[in-house]
């Protein structure tokens, strides 16, 4: 027998012959081996069964049972033992690492065993993986807050169930309305609608479609009646009850119901805006409504957050010691220090910082040891009692020790490793005795002032058994048993206890002088983006002890709580139980305001906890819009069960659209070992709450395999043929065209959206396209028959959360105008991440790239040539006055949006317009000023893309030239509406900085965005400014003319 292959790049693909064969294997339960050459792509189970073929040849055949009763282990690339959770895929797609297979027997139908191993499968860390990486977390927490979490879900699960036994509720959850926030419409788009909306309706029953005029407030209830009316007047019907009845958008999985007006409805109000009719299936409701295999919780359990503050303030009573009972210094003692790597260019001496943390700031000075010799093996001694000068009693609950362990370059410290960990663990109790923590490498994400220690990094450990790890001891305080932080009844009655005297300053019932009253009013509103860094202590303490006032105020200064939060003493613990008591009666605050509190900056349980109650309020729709800040705030939180957490799975369940998009983000950072554990458990807990979601996540998940697969077949042949840079779509096409990639991409929806269902691929129209990552574009019929084709691009090499990002923002700012009057027609598409580097892109229909369309021009770079295109698609009069339009205004939302962001490589391939006449920008690998360069010369020299293309497609042909002012002022006015919402915007990038996006890791990246919205200047001086940018893109047109030129001069 040849010798089993091991591949040296773990994936023995790689050794596959011209035809894409390769030689396996087969180890048998019987002990006999069968080797068997078979194409990489071809399903296991066609495999399994050509393999009993042949082992009917071989001795002791009879001992095997027939073969559907074995399954497949192979070893994975990770080098661990996997079973083959799904024999529809090929070998190409388990990246073997070694060219065997062993056939074992599959395991008694045990459907809880079944659903875990779908579950690990759907989290990426199959098996021991998974299991390997939650020891980074005590295994006593890690079960808590499953079991926990499970009782918080299925508590809300069954009691719906026997609620609602009709399946509305079920119905509502999977399909819930997509609206707008409000019925009141732009104006521009008020003038298209005037009082009626005319629109179709197919009932599906019978195939009749009927045209209706209604009213713009009509309901979808009484749009029902009106079709039913008319059907019933048609048919000679008189029985047809039009509660048995639902609409449904053609073509899409989004459905109408209930009593808001039609022009909430996204759906509506869009073909508003394209000046198309609104087009719906009339749908009998059994045909709709299913039994849920897990009943899903009702809006009314949002009441939970109540009923939890209810129930933590009864007593509870807890052994062991309260620890505002101790009333010494914190200390701790090191001890030794092991695996510790220090650079070849440093001196082999290193020293450990110490510091205790809440949130970014140090509660008492950061300590350091002497420096240690650190030995050949990698072991270093300290022996060190480290002293803080805060008394025990004053720890905050949340409170962090933080460790940086440094060595020296020259004269300069280097951070060569970091750890935190909670004072205080997951059941309050303070952490005592013998600790081993292990440490995490330095990250270029690690900035210069932080090098001491890292304080807004993770409190997960590394999982990595070779790092550096520390070990040091936490004393008793000569106190037995658990010493814990107190329950918030007591908080609330320490807050009590230490009031201020009436009439006192700080009491609520001081009434300050006139000129209290003024210092606090000029620093309220003075600017809060220079403000809080500056506070002094003599403004703190006067914003402290009028925090009483300032909560009345809150109306006028809805940020005023962030300075309380800011001047509050948190090495106090009289102070903090005032502040958590003050928490309890603060107003309600906007998103914007209430997303602040989630940062790091305020790691407080209590305001983490209000918080969430605030963004409780929030409509699914813009919860949706803030999602991929809030999954990123969970890696603030110090431990698995949080208000956060449960947050977000309550909201997930109760919206299938929110748990689908809530699945995908944290699916995509999974590979990040700091967030493996928390991540992980989280979709666990989800998806064990909701199967029916998790057999369509398990069908998406397949899919992406496969296009994972053939994008590793496309770049091996690519390479092999030397085509690298050659178009070459016969590896896709012909893998497309096999039955089981057949079988396997269709009847699935869509990754981005639930609004899809993909039906059947349209092998043809698939190919690979020119850009440099060699994206697939990939084309499915629709699953409604009377539905469009949906295109999407599959994408791997690329880190899409920054286009997310960018997108996300796009898509605010959309809300921020529409909400103030102005529709700017931007086109937010679709576009997840699905893994690492890996993802998929929506296709807009109906459109080109400025370079196509110029090259189909010829003469592209004359001004005329994009109007001439508009022209040939909208050939009549009124259509290309009404693209004129679109694009008047587009061009206007994307010129002050991708100034805003900073967004750069804006070539002509990267600029796309509709045959309607609507621009936009796609490919967001450069922003926040961070232009693209070549030869160390900046080719982008303009602030944002305003061309003599555009001005002359504005002024419909020079025809028109007051469009141009009009274009100007609608670019002035999307300025100054966004700059008032500047603290939005800057908040959402600041959530963003533990993400690893490359050009976002630092506060300082986001300083851009406060200097291009002169959040330093009045409203008139930042308007001026901008004005000067406008008329320097206008006068520099000619440089982006020619970088165009040049850019399809190489492409």
């Amino acid at each position: 027998m040849p010798p089993v292959i091991v591949s040296p790049d773990l994936d023995v693909t790689s050794f596959q012959n011209d035809l894409g064969q390769l030689d396996i294997d087969f180890l048998l339960p019987n002990g006999i081996c069968v080797p068997l050459q078979v194409d990489i792509d071809r399903p296991l189970d066609q495999i399994k069964q050509e393999l009993w073929k042949q082992a009917a040849n071989y001795p002791l055949f009879q001992q095997l049972a027939t073969f559907d009763k074995y399954g497949f282990l192979y070893i994975s690339g990770e080098g661990q033992k996997e079973d083959v959770m799904d024999e529809s895929v090929g070998i190409s797609e388990l990246r073997l690492a070694a060219s065997f297979l062993k056939v074992v027997e599959k395991p008694a139908d045990d459907k809880r065993k079944t659903i875990d191993r779908q579950i690990n499968s759907l989290i990426g860390m199959k098996g021991s993986n998974y299991i390997q990486a939650q020891h980074s977390v005590s295994k006593a927490e890690i079960s808590e807050f499953r079991q926990k979490m499970t009782t918080y879900c299925n508590n809300d699960v069954l009691k719906q169930a026997n609620q609602d036994p009709t399946g509305l509720v079920y119905f509502e959850y999977k399909h819930p309305c997509r609206l707008r926030s409000t019925s009141e419409l732009p104006p521009d788009v008020e003038n298209m609608v005037i009082d009626y909306i005319v629109l179709t309706v197919i009932v599906q029953e019978t195939g009749t479609s009927y045209k209706l005029r209604v009213k713009k407030l009509s309901t979808p209830d009484e749009l029902v009646k009106m079709t039913v009316d008319k059907w019933s007047s048609k048919s000679g019907q008189k029985t047809i009850n039009c509660n048995d009845y639902v609409l449904q958008v053609l073509g899409m999985n989004d459905f109408l119901y209930g009593d808001n007006p039609l022009v909430m409805f996204k759906y509506v109000y869009s073909c508003i805006v394209k000046n198309t009719a609104p087009e719906f299936w009339l749908k009998n409701k059994s045909s709709v409504l299913e039994k849920q295999e897990v009943s899903q919780p009702h809006k009314s359990s949002r009441t939970s957050f109540q009923e939890e503050r209810r129930n933590t303030v009864r007593s509870e009573k807890r052994s062991g010691h309260c620890v505002w009972d101790i009333h010494q210094n914190f200390y701790i003692t090191l001890h030794t220090a092991c695996n510790v790597q220090v650079p070849e260019n440093c001196r082999n001496l290193v020293r450990l910082c110490v510091g205790v943390f809440h949130g970014p700031d140090p509660l008492c000075s950061i300590q350091e040891t002497k420096e240690v010799f650190v030995s050949q093996d990698g072991l270093c001694s300290f022996n060190d009692c480290i002293n803080f000068d805060i008394k025990v009693q004053d720890l905050p609950q949340m409170s962090r020790l933080c460790f940086g362990l440094h060595c020296k370059k020259g004269k300069e410290p280097l951070l060569l490793a970091w750890a935190n960990i909670p004072i205080f663990d997951y059941k309050s109790n303070l952490q005592k005795g013998k600790l081993k923590l292990p440490l995490w490498p330095r990250s270029e994400l690690i900035q210069q002032e932080e090098s001491y220690c890292f304080p807004v990094g993770t409190v997960a450990t590394n999982p990595q058994g070779d790092c550096s790890m520390i070990e040091f001891s936490v004393p008793d305080f000569t106190k037995k048993g658990s010493i814990y932080y107190p329950p918030i009844e007591k908080v609330l009655q320490c807050a009590s206890d230490h009031m201020e005297e009436p009439g006192k300053c700080g009491s609520p019932t001081w009434r300050p002088n006139k000129n209290i009253v003024q210092q606090l009013d000029s620093i309220l509103r003075a600017n809060q983006y220079t403000i809080l860094q500056t506070l002094d202590e003599q403004q703190k303490q006067l914003i402290w002890w009028m925090r009483y006032d300032i909560r009345d105020k809150c109306s006028e200064f809805p940020h005023a709580l962030l300075y309380v939060l800011y001047s509050v003493s948190w090495d106090n613990h009289i102070e903090v139980s005032k502040m958590q008591a003050l928490l309890q009666t603060w107003p309600t605050l906007e998103a914007d305001q209430a997303l602040t509190l989630l940062d790091f900056t305020f790691p407080d349980k209590y305001v983490r906890k209000k918080a969430t109650e605030w963004l409780d309020e929030l409509p699914d729709e813009e919860l949706a819009q803030y999602l991929l800040q809030l999954v990123q705030a969970l890696k603030y939180e110090n431990y698995l069960n949080c208000d956060l957490v449960k947050f977000l799975l309550r909201r997930a369940l109760q919206n299938r659209n929110i748990g689908h998009k809530l699945f995908w983000l944290l699916k995509s950072d999974m590979h990040e070992p700091s967030v493996t554990v928390q991540y992980g458990l989280i979709i666990e807990i989800y998806l064990k709450a909701n199967p029916s979601h998790m057999s369509i996540l398990d069908r998406q998940q397949i899919i992406l395999q496969k296009l994972k697969s053939i994008t590793d077949i496309h770049t091996k042949a690519a390479n092999l043929k030397k085509k690298a840079k050659e178009k070459d779509d016969s590896p896709l096409q012909k893998v497309m065209q096999q039955s089981a990639y057949k079988e396997a991409f269709c009847k699935i929806y869509s990754p981005i959206t639930l609004m899809y269902k993909l039906d059947k691929i349209v092998e043809k129209s698939c190919k690979v396209m020119d850009s440099k990552k060699k994206p697939f574009w990939l084309e499915w019929t629709n699953d409604d028959e009377k539905g469009q084709n949906i295109q999407l691009i599959y994408k791997c090499g690329d880190d899409l959360r920054q286009d997310m990002l960018t997108l996300q923002i796009l898509e605010v700012m959309d809300t921020i105008w529409q909400s103030e009057g102005y529709d700017l027609r931007l086109n937010p598409y679709g576009c997840v991440a699905t893994g690492c580097e890996e993802g998929m892109i929506e296709v807009v229909q109906k459109s080109l790239t400025l370079a196509g369309i110029q090259k189909w021009r010829k003469l592209g770079l004359d001004k005329r040539s994009l109007y001439d295109w508009l022209k040939h698609k909208n050939p009549s009069e009124h259509s290309l006055q009404r693209a004129v339009e679109e694009f008047k205004l587009s061009c206007a939302g994307y010129a002050v949006a991708t100034y805003i962001l900073g967004v750069g490589d804006r070539h002509n391939d990267n600029i796309m317009m509709k045959e309607t006449g609507q621009l936009f920008h796609i490919d967001f690998g450069h922003f926040l000023g961070n232009k693209k360069t070549k030869f160390n010369i900046n080719r982008e020299r303009v602030p944002f893309i305003l061309t003599s293309h555009f001005e002359y497609i504005i002024k419909d042909g020079e025809k028109k030239p007051q469009n141009f002012t009009d274009f100007k002022e609608i670019c002035e006015r999307a300025y100054l509406i966004i700059r008032s919402r500047a603290h939005l915007l800057i908040q959402l990038f600041m959530m963003m900085l533990s993400s690893g996006i490359p050009q976002l890791n630092n506060v300082s990246d986001i300083d851009y965005i406060k200097e291009v919205l002169a959040l330093n200047s009045t409203q008139e001086e930042a308007l001026e400014k901008f004005r000067k940018k406008f008329k320097e893109a206008q006068d520099n047109s000619w440089s982006t003319t020619v970088n165009w030129w040049f850019h399809m001069r190489v492409h």
